[in-house]
């Protein structure tokens, strides 16, 4: 419903404050509306008058108590759009926001007729990529022309958190739009990684895949594997366990029994891992906004891969390989222990011969997962983790290297001399821990590393940065360091007893496991997480990519309480 005309007020405009919510999924991986970036009411909240899908309480209530003491200074927050990671959206959010403030391109007028000849004062406030959203709007303003009405302007823009980018998402300032007294604000953290990092990427859409993948499945496969390796009783193998080359009946059956439920559990792995390839592979569909087709009323699909079929036949020759190098070592294992009709003591070099030198398994397994340490360039062609950034360059729709202050933005306009910064990193609660000196470094890494994407976006500037973010998980960091030092303790034993061949395979497979050891421990930056909190949350990826983006809008500020003052209506 519009809003009619009301008598006018003390002097003659009307302010109006725009909520512009943010991105609520940088990986545009959830198709329920309900996780929509909306700054108005929900049908089911607790408190009616609360915007709970976005903006947190003590903020909201804090904002809406401050307009409501000028009697001309109201609150609109009947805005939301999909709050994705995404270019399209984001440019469909600010247009459709102007269109429904006047009525404009067939969207009813929330200021009706009346209120359209006369003055109203916006001001424009976003968190995230609601602040693209607002830049948004002043193209579609200008756009416009004699459509958005004359005394309408922007009074002030406020970002909270924004990553302003250097192609994407460009202001709009020229008098037609902005108020000549017009200011912008914009508040920052130093440990927000999504404003730092993770806004450069806007992706492409992965709504609707992500549901079908048997996440859970793999997960439990995995697990059964660890088990199975940790009940390998491979000490057996040590030159100090009862003889240098010979292992008694029991403990070499022992041996051989769990390394081969080992090796059948590890190839219930990869067939799991090359099922959820395979379905990455589907093509999928997903719905797309009218207003990107044509403004037609229909909610029409558009379909897609995330993983392309040239790229999916590649994984296939690793994948079939590898079972059938593993099948054909437990069939030699299955042989020896056969074979042993006299119940006599095992050979421990038999058995390390069997393990890795009966069949190509270790070659092509290490041509597989190894890395050359320096240059990140994948050993294997084609290998795991060259496919793997194949699979994440197929699924970037853009890089563009963001930036914190919008300066660059408003460079050489009327606004240019016209802005507040507020640096809100001292009340990050991550502030002031050891980890917090750590984390410069790291986040300093990581911006080089991007800096060197956007110059050269290749394979190995990706591959480098994927490893930054995975090593500083430290489940996936400690778990690594587990697998390797376990494998190299262990090769190290069959060293000992292995010649000719099967000591090089021993060293082409001790070198794999050096090499991703190495790999990791130069991506790992220790220290980061803030160790004086129990619950070991400050300092993680998580936190710093959502707690620390967020410090900007838990409260509302003393400094941009002020500002608000000062651009808005007085008493």
């Amino acid at each position: 419903m519009g809003i009619k005309a009301q008598p006018a007020k003390r002097n003659g405009a009307l302010h109006v404050l725009i909520l512009v919510a943010g991105t609520t999924d940088p990986v545009n991986a959830d198709d329920n509306k309900s996780s929509r970036a909306q700054s108005y009411p929900t049908l089911d909240s607790l408190d009616k008058n609360l915007a709970k899908n976005y903006w947190d309480q003590e903020f909201y209530n804090s904002l809406k108590e401050h307009v409501s003491k000028y009697v001309n200074f109201k609150l609109f927050h009947f805005h939301g759009w999909t709050g994705d990671n995404s270019i399209g959206n984001r440019e469909i959010a600010g247009g459709y926001l102007v269109n429904r403030l006047c009525g404009a391109e067939g969207e009813k007028a929330f200021y009706e007729k009346t209120y359209q000849n006369k003055t109203i004062y916006f001001h424009l406030l976003g968190h995230s990529h609601g602040g693209n959203v607002m830049n948004e709007m002043t193209k579609q303003m200008d756009k416009l022309g004699d459509k958005w009405p004359k005394k309408w302007k922007i009074k002030s823009m406020t970002y909270l958190s924004t990553p302003f980018f250097n192609k994407l998402h460009q202001v709009k300032v020229n008098d037609k739009i902005f108020h000549k007294d017009a200011e912008v604000f914009h508040a920052f953290n130093q440990y927000d990684m999504t404003q730092r990092m993770l806004a450069d990427f806007s992706m492409e859409p992965l709504a609707g895949i992500l549901e079908i993948l048997d996440t859970q499945d793999f997960m439990d496969e995995i697990f059964k594997l660890q088990q199975a390796v940790e009940a390998v009783p491979f000490h057996y193998l040590d030159i100090t366990w009862s003889s240098v080359i010979h292992m008694s009946y029991e403990n070499g059956l022992e041996l051989y029994d769990a390394t081969i439920n080992m090796l059948i559990q590890f190839n219930k792995v990869l067939s799991k891992l090359y099922n959820l390839i395979k379905q990455l592979n589907r093509e999928y569909a997903f719905f797309v906004d009218s207003s990107i087709t044509n403004g037609s009323k229909k909610r029409l699909k558009s379909t897609r891969q995330m993983i392309q079929d040239d790229v999916l036949a590649q994984f296939k020759v690793l994948f079939n390989r590898l079972e059938k190098d593993v099948q054909a070592v437990i069939t030699q294992l299955h042989y020896s222990v056969e074979n042993n009709t006299q119940k006599d003591e095992f050979n421990k070099l038999s058995y390390v011969n069997d393990l890795f030198q009966s069949t190509s398994f270790i070659r092509h397994f290490c041509e597989f997962i190894d890395i050359d340490n320096d240059t990140l360039e994948p050993i294997g062609k084609p290998s795991f983790w060259g496919l793997f950034a194949k699979v994440l360059q197929n699924n970037i729709e853009i890089y563009d290297n963001t930036y914190a202050n919008p300066v660059k933005q408003f460079r050489a306009t009327f606004l240019s001399n016209k802005i507040s910064a507020l640096d809100v990193t001292q009340r990050d609660k991550y502030d002031n821990s050891i980890g917090s000196e750590h984390y410069k470094r790291f986040i300093k890494r990581i911006e080089t590393v991007e800096d060197h994407y956007a110059s050269d976006p290749s394979d190995k500037n990706l591959l480098d940065l994927l490893f930054l973010l995975l090593a500083q998980e430290k489940s996936i960091y400690d778990t690594l360091k587990r697998f390797t030092t376990t494998w190299i303790k262990y090769i190290n034993m069959a060293e000992y007893i292995a010649t000719g061949e099967v000591d090089k395979t021993l060293k082409a497979l001790r070198m794999t496991m050096i090499h991703l050891d190495d790999v990791f421990d130069k991506h790992y930056f220790q220290g980061i997480q803030d160790e004086r909190d129990i619950n070991k949350q400050r300092g993680t990826l998580l936190y710093l990519l959502k707690e620390s983006h967020s410090t900007s809008r838990r409260v509302l500020h003393p400094e941009l309480k002020k500002f608000l003052t000062k651009v808005g209506p007085k008493l």
